[in-house]
């Protein structure tokens, strides 16, 4: 397998890989193997129309597997969310290639320091039963503040339209057919939603950096990281 990999100015990369016959050969079996797996044999009615679904993210999950593993420093880039724009194309050579975009974490940078001196609210002692919820409103408070002062990061749209997507699911569930049918029709009110969905994003990657500095691992989903980077900056002089 050939790879190929373009860095785009959007926090997204352009990944090409072309696979050799014999590889596209045993890519299409195992696709059929995943398929029959689960009761989909070739003469399955909707076998066609899975396959073909499943194929190109088959070449594109084995493609990043190989090459990951192959490229130290290419494992090191942190993508995220799923293959978008995927083209695939049989070749001369009954090989098969396949180029799509994926994106990565958004690269925010601190243009300053005086984010080192700010710090969340403390929660009186009076209030220690509803903790937890306290912690995450200060911390979205003081994450604002950075954002403000020292924080600078630019959201890949394809990152706020899922998101935006995901909160109009959310008003799908609570509004009537009616109320949603206007909501979503409403350009101001869209307008809204996507500029709380490039914040919400924006508080997050500032919330996993600012988690980076203080070496504080927010990948082992076993922590409570809010509580860990808010005692850790209450306790800061």
């Amino acid at each position: 397998m050939e790879y190929k990999l373009n860095k785009l100015p959007n926090s997204a990369y352009e990944i090409s890989f072309v696979f050799t016959k014999d590889e596209t050969k045993a890519l299409a079996q195992e696709t059929t193997q995943r398929l029959e797996a689960n009761k989909i044999p070739i003469d399955h009615p909707e076998y066609l129309t899975l396959y073909k679904m499943l194929y190109p993210e088959h070449l594109c999950v084995q493609g990043m597997k190989e090459m990951m593993s192959r490229d130290e420093a290419i494992n090191q880039i942190k993508f995220i969310g799923e293959f978008y724009a995927v083209d695939t194309k049989t070749l001369a050579n009954e090989g098969e290639s396949v180029t799509f975009l994926i994106d990565v974490y958004p690269e925010g940078k601190f243009v300053n320091d005086r984010w080192l001196k700010l710090r969340p609210q403390k929660i009186d002692e009076a209030d220690m039963d509803n903790q937890k919820e306290l912690i995450t409103e200060y911390l979205e408070l003081y994450l604002k503040e950075v954002l403000e002062q020292s924080y600078r990061i630019t959201i890949p749209n394809t990152l706020i339209e899922k998101d935006l997507s995901s909160r109009l699911e959310m008003l799908k569930n609570v509004l009537s057919k009616e109320e949603y049918s206007q909501a979503s029709q409403d350009d101001d009110f869209i307008a809204v939603l996507h500029k709380n969905s490039e914040e919400s994003l924006s508080k997050h990657f500032a919330f996993l950096s600012i988690c980076e500095y203080f070496s504080i691992d927010w990948k082992n989903k076993d922590l409570s990281h809010e509580q860990l980077l808010y005692d850790k900056l209450c306790a800061m002089n």
